[in-house]
């Protein structure tokens, strides 16, 4: 993670609707631009006061790398990955390690095990982690040894939440697939506390927004096109995000070709390799954030008729999601679930 943001200021004084004599409550519009998370992120918000808060959203994204990220070594995830003993144990000061740990059991178990944080060792297996490489060829043994090391059920918290009992010495975690999500909602979760009604966090693509822009008007997200080197971003749908978070997982960045066959990221916990379905992107609306990361993953592994089914089987989770997906001629359709419709306007 680099320690740096490039900020960028923007002082307006907006009024409301009234007499011609009665002055509206004015709000200080800021904006924060910076890197962090191997990725860009904004975060956009309204203040009556006077308030410069970007040393505490750096504050916050440097700490939860240090407890989550794969990328620092010294981190609460890469030190938990580096005992092989039946009993591990993170720093007792730990915060976010405990929270995305129980968020992500819950998730695990709701989807049936597609969302799976312990894949960690068929991610390293298939490129798709950290100083790994694409298998010269596919070793089916390999993968059936490595799926034996996959159960997230061989991990359960214990104590005060920084001690955990495992049953298997070779099991890994990664919280990639959610911790972009829930950094989102610490950052949203900060704002609040300091009473601003009016904000927007993205980190990566994954968004929370509250209250309205400074044009008085809803927060206004777009959904990428599923291309293969989108990098132009060319827009598939702009989402007008009304207090809820937005957060979107896909199989067209992340992936690699070999021999006439697209290997993507998303790794099936239930066969051990990459998904091989027409889905090619899963935006998930839910409270928060991190919910929303977590379900939009889970629904890449599932595919679409497996993703319609289980929303109608959980109303509870009062879930969301707007599929983007192929047909037998290869051209992009797509479908809304009931809640939004009226917030997303596909473009041509």
């Amino acid at each position: 993670m680099k320690n740096y943001f490039a900020l960028l200021f923007a002082f307006f004084l907006l009024y409301g609707c009234g007499g011609s004599n009665e002055k509206k409550q004015e709000l200080i519009p800021y904006e924060l631009h910076g890197e962090a998370q191997g990725t860009t992120f904004t975060v956009k918000y309204l203040s009556k006061d006077s308030l410069d808060l970007s040393r505490e959203v750096m504050d916050i994204l440097v700490n939860i790398d240090q407890e989550l990220s794969l990328w620092v070594d010294s981190s609460e995830l890469c030190k938990f990955n580096r005992q092989s003993l039946s009993t591990r144990y993170i720093d007792s000061s730990s915060i976010y390690f405990p929270s995305v740990f129980k968020l992500s059991k819950e998730v695990f178990q709701r989807t049936n095990g597609a969302f799976n944080p312990a894949v960690m060792p068929l991610v390293k297996y298939w490129g798709f982690a950290r100083k790994s490489e694409h298998p010269e060829q596919i070793d089916s043994l390999k993968i059936d040894s490595l799926m034996q090391h996959i159960s997230f059920n061989m991990v359960q918290l214990v104590g005060a939440g920084f001690v955990y009992a495992v049953a298997d010495f070779d099991l890994q975690l990664d919280f990639n697939a959610v911790a972009q999500g829930y950094s989102v909602d610490v950052i949203a979760e900060l704002l609040t506390k300091n009473n601003i009604e009016h904000y927007m966090v993205e980190i990566g693509g994954e968004v929370v927004a509250k209250g309205k822009n400074a044009q008085g008007e809803w927060w206004t997200i777009g959904i990428d096109k599923p291309k293969d080197n989108n990098t132009d971003r060319e827009l598939q749908a702009v989402v007008h995000l009304e207090n809820r978070a937005l957060a979107t997982s896909g199989n067209y960045r992340k992936f690699y070709e070999k021999d006439g066959i697209k290997y993507s990221h998303t790794i099936d916990p239930s066969t051990g390799y990459p998904v091989q379905h027409t889905l090619l992107s899963a935006s998930v609306f839910a409270s928060d954030c991190g919910t929303a990361d977590a379900y939009a993953t889970a629904f890449m592994v599932m595919g679409v008729e497996k993703t319609k089914e289980f929303l109608k089987k959980n109303p509870d989770l009062k879930l969301d999601v707007y599929l983007i997906f192929s047909d037998e001629k290869g051209e992009f359709k797509t479908w809304i679930s009931e809640g939004i419709k009226e917030k997303i306007d596909e473009e041509n």
